[in-house]
């Protein structure tokens, strides 16, 4: 949801002048609710001052929405953590390299930081402001505090864009925080600090893309399966939990470092074969899964490497490619 100029129907909060929600967001989300009397319409703003929806683009609100209907919330005081926490803090750079005093969790057994793990003081005080159990859980990267590039780790985007951790991270602080509710306690950082190091510490599945000299989960039957450590965590550990033989039972404990290999357990097509191999208990099933898509693969690729823009034409080529790559989308 991109910014725009020219509106006067904007909708905000009392006193939280900095947050803006514009009349569909507000329709879809609150309009039937008990909270839709809440919302007054937004000072003037110039119409040359382009506006965003603070609830269209800000994961924060829809995690604070959320969290109002978890703990049944009386009114709208996360929304408004939220805002406050804008208002008065260098926003988040997402992606983008910066220099900050970076933040990160202790970890009380070895009271040394998670050196993995960074976090802005924005989003820090955020999800202290959601989560209010966890205020001063985070503490300064450096001693003394020093400003040093890099980027937040709650918006640190991987390979092809995609943004997974951050729900990882804030998944973990949220069962943190809840336990410590239940049990009238203060909240375990230990477990949170080996959570955080565990998600930190995972390289990234970089999808069907080679990568050189890294570790890979491989399987006793079907040599040629390589599945990234982050992948494995996500679909197979789960089963091993359950049941340790089987078609999962057929991965190597032990993760082996490979010249280069490339995660074959990503896409969406060769999960759900995986899950229906372990459900029916063939392995079989699996392997024929795992052979036709190399096969199609080899195949896909092979035609691309043969594509001449001088002797086929550029407009032919770039024409083929894409049928070829999106050929190769329902394949992968």
């Amino acid at each position: 949801m991109r910014e725009e100029a020219g509106h006067m129907d904007w909708l905000t909060l009392p006193r939280c002048n900095n947050f803006n929600i514009c009349p569909s967001c507000y329709q879809s989300a609150f309009e039937n609710t008990r909270f839709r009397h809440l919302f007054v319409p937004a000072p003037f703003r110039s119409l040359d001052r382009p506006l965003k929806c603070d609830f269209g683009t800000s994961e924060w609100y829809h995690i604070a929405w959320l969290l109002t209907h978890k703990y049944n919330k009386p009114d709208l005081r996360l929304f408004h953590g939220v805002a406050n926490v804008a208002a008065n803090n260098q926003p988040c750079t997402g992606p983008l390299e910066d220099y900050r005093f970076w933040h990160t969790i202790k970890d009380p057994a070895t009271q040394r930081p998670v050196r993995k793990f960074n976090i802005c003081l924005s989003c820090a005080k955020t999800v202290e402001a959601l989560l209010p159990n966890l205020f001063g859980v985070f503490v300064p990267m450096d001693s003394p505090a020093e400003s040093t590039r890099g980027i937040c780790d709650m918006h640190n985007v991987g390979y092809k864009g995609a943004r997974k951790r951050f729900m990882l991270y804030f998944d973990a602080m949220e069962t943190v925080s809840d336990q410590a509710l239940a049990a009238n306690r203060a909240p375990d950082m230990r477990a949170l600090a080996d959570k955080v190091r565990e998600i930190s510490y995972t390289d990234e599945c970089t999808y069907g893309r080679p990568v050189s000299n890294r570790k890979w989960y491989t399987m006793r039957s079907i040599p040629e399966v390589t599945v990234c450590q982050e992948c494995f965590n996500e679909v197979v550990m789960p089963e091993l939990d359950r049941d340790d033989s089987g078609v999962q039972g057929n991965f190597l404990h032990k993760p082996q470092v490979l010249a280069s290999a490339a995660c074959q357990l990503y896409s969406p097509r060769m999960r759900s074969a995986f899950q229906k191999a372990v459900r029916k208990r063939d392995l079989w099933y699996f392997e024929a899964k795992v052979r036709e898509r190399r096969a199609r693969e080899q195949e896909i690729y092979a035609k691309m490497a043969v594509l001449d823009r001088n002797v086929l034409g550029p407009e032919w080529c770039d024409a083929e490619m894409y049928r070829l790559q999106r050929e190769w989308q329902r394949w992968e």
